[in-house]
């Protein structure tokens, strides 16, 4: 197999290598790696980590930027702080909580949030004008950052729980001085805890999210084994190197994929009509609901056996269902579906929060 091919393949079972202290890393779901596939990787180690650091000449390497007193917003932080300011900030708020039962020492998990702010500087982000009015992020050191982890104690009044996160989730931040984050615990019974964490799209993604919450988890693990924060790898980057690296090239970039999509959607795109869809309202609303179903274990099991054995995601299942349901009620083959990306450009954003 070519290492080209062997890289197609590994894309399409969702296997992911990274370089770690000079080493190789692979990441896959459990059953992925068959015996042939591992002995490819192993006979094409060298040719793969060739490739990975390849990366490092292309124009999709992010180097560390010189460090300044202010970073140019990013297209995207930008075109958030312009709908923030236009009345819409606690729309831009993402929440995020988690029960959690045990023995909790709040006071470790604290420092664990803290640990967290200090390793990502994209969290001390705040927005600000320079002196010739132009609109930038600027971060703040770990020591000026006014953050402080919430402690609520409602176990004498457990029915005010809902009230104390409807609180949370409508946090009306302060873009300028910050922060844009806030995070805590609420203490509902002698066991029962609710971690909440409350973070401006500006500064957060959903993907980053999820990063934030793994690096806590860890940090107070070893806050709780050893008294210590965890021992985690060194960013290689922070958010502000993408934002300075995207801004110098965002022309190139620009140039790559509007060519591709004016090229893709030259001809015109037919309108999806369902049989059963509702005119849109004569003012905006942001009504809207969700619909959720929870298959079995063993339904479940069966299409990611399936996705398997044809070398594809489970997401790539589910988009392609969702358009035979389209197709059969529209009679449509030519169907353009939008989904939430991380938008991440290479494997150095990974572990951004």
């Amino acid at each position: 197999m070519k290492i080209t091919e062997l890289v197609d393949v590994l894309n399409q079972k969702g296997v992911s290598l990274k370089m770690v202290d000079g080493q190789l890393k692979v990441k896959a779901d459990k059953g992925v790696l068959d015996a042939a596939l591992i002995a490819e990787l192993r006979d094409k180690k060298a040719a793969l980590i060739d490739l990975l650091f390849g990366v490092k000449t292309s124009s999709y390497f992010i180097p560390q930027a010189p460090e300044r007193p202010y970073y140019r917003v990013t297209p995207s932080q930008y075109r958030l702080w312009v709908s923030a300011n236009l009345g819409a900030k606690k729309a831009y708020n993402i929440p995020f909580s988690t029960e959690i039962f045990g023995k909790l020492q709040v006071d470790k998990i604290g420092r664990a949030m803290h640990e967290v702010i200090k390793r990502h500087a994209s969290i001390r982000t705040v927005f600000r004008f320079d002196a010739d009015n132009v609109l930038q992020q600027f971060i703040l050191s770990p020591e000026t950052f006014n953050f402080e982890f919430e402690y609520q104690d409602i176990r004498r009044e457990p029915e005010l729980e809902d009230d104390c996160l409807q609180e949370v989730i409508a946090t009306d931040f302060d873009l300028e001085n910050g922060p844009l984050i806030r995070a805590g615990v609420i203490h509902r019974a002698e066991e029962e805890f609710v971690l909440f964490i409350c973070i401006h799209h500006t500064v957060s993604d959903g993907w980053s999210m999820e990063v934030l919450f793994n690096d806590l988890i860890q940090h107070y693990q070893s806050f709780y084994d050893t008294g210590k924060a965890a021992d985690l790898a060194p960013l290689d980057i922070q958010y502000s190197d993408f934002a300075v690296w995207l801004n110098e090239n965002l022309e190139e970039i620009n140039n790559k994929e509007s060519s591709f999509w004016v090229n893709r959607f030259r001809e015109e795109i037919p309108l999806l009509k369902l049989p059963f869809e509702k005119g849109r309202p004569a003012k905006k609303t942001y009504v809207g609901g969700t619909v959720q179903y929870n298959g079995t274990r063993t339904y479940n099991n069966m299409i990611k056996d399936f996705c398997k054995s044809k070398g594809c995601t489970t997401f790539a299942f589910a988009v392609a269902a969702y358009k035979v349901l389209l197709y059969k009620y529209s009679g449509l083959t030519d169907l353009t579906i939008g989904s939430p990306i991380s938008g991440l450009v290479n494997s150095q954003l990974e572990n951004q929060a």
